[in-house]
């Protein structure tokens, strides 16, 4: 028996990675979102492979933020 995980906790992080728009995660994320659009549950591996987009998605937006916050004094001219 192979463990599943929900279409709703699929979505909820399938919406955390949408949002950060993390350049490298087109194709698994493409893969994933379709399985989930058609109701399909995750297996472990793929709520694995989700979890590390989410993983990415947070540092992306964590470098977003920084460098959002980061003066024009404060970065290095060409």
């Amino acid at each position: 028996m192979s463990l599943t995980i929900g279409t709703t906790e699929a979505r909820r992080l399938l919406a955390i990675v949408e949002k950060s728009q993390i350049p490298e995660s087109s194709q698994i994320f493409e893969q994933l979102k379709s399985k989930i659009d058609r109701g399909e549950s995750l297996t472990a591996d793929e709520h694995e492979r989700l979890l590390k987009l989410v993983k990415l998605a947070e540092d992306w937006e964590k470098g977003v933020q920084s460098s959002a916050r980061t003066d024009g004094e404060e970065t290095m001219s060409g």
